[in-house]
């Protein structure tokens, strides 16, 4: 019977150091990278973006333009989306009024699905003929009134840099 007992107990703790050890294994092979705040964050527009047909609020999807390193290490990979969101604009007008829009930057996710918070906008204005319409309309046709002016557009693939708000642990593979 005590041997019975003794080889139990032996068992038992070659069991538990096999699972520490496929556990211990594991977790060898990640590590954890610390993302600085203010961490530069360049994004980039994956379409074009018009004030027009556009509303305050909207969101919008952007993509993150090279990987961030951190060690050397991928904490975030090129592509990952970054969620935006509309946060003012106005479509051209009439007598040539331009129109504008601002995209604010939200947030991504960094490799271990952990949401990276950032902060950075995009901001453009449509070219004004508010000049031209106005001598062109006192001068040959009021109709020229008429004629608006251009929108705000952010073309495809413009980039501005974000910034990270805050701190954040991330795991990483060694891979």
């Amino acid at each position: 019977m005590k041997f019975l007992i003794k080889s139990s107990g032996f068992c038992i703790s070659i069991a538990m150091l096999m699972i520490f050890s496929v556990f211990g294994a594991t977790n060898a092979f990640a590590r954890t990278a610390v993302l600085k705040e203010s961490t530069l964050v360049p994004i980039q527009t994956k379409q074009r973006i018009s004030s027009k047909g556009m509303r305050a609020g909207m969101e919008v999807i952007l993509s993150v333009e090279r990987d961030i390193k951190v060690d050397g290490l991928t904490v975030i990979e090129s592509g990952t989306a970054v969620v935006a969101r509309v946060s003012d604009r106005k479509g051209a007008g009439m007598a040539g009024i331009s129109g504008w829009i601002t995209i604010d930057v939200d947030y991504t996710t960094a490799v271990d699905g952990t949401t990276i918070p950032l902060k950075g906008s995009f901001n453009t204005k449509g070219d004004s003929e508010i000049g031209g319409t106005i001598a062109v309309g006192l001068i040959l046709c009021p109709l020229a009134f008429l004629n608006k002016g251009k929108e705000g557009v952010i073309p495809s693939g413009a980039v501005i840099r974000t910034l990270t708000l805050s701190e954040k642990r991330i795991k990483v593979s060694n891979n």
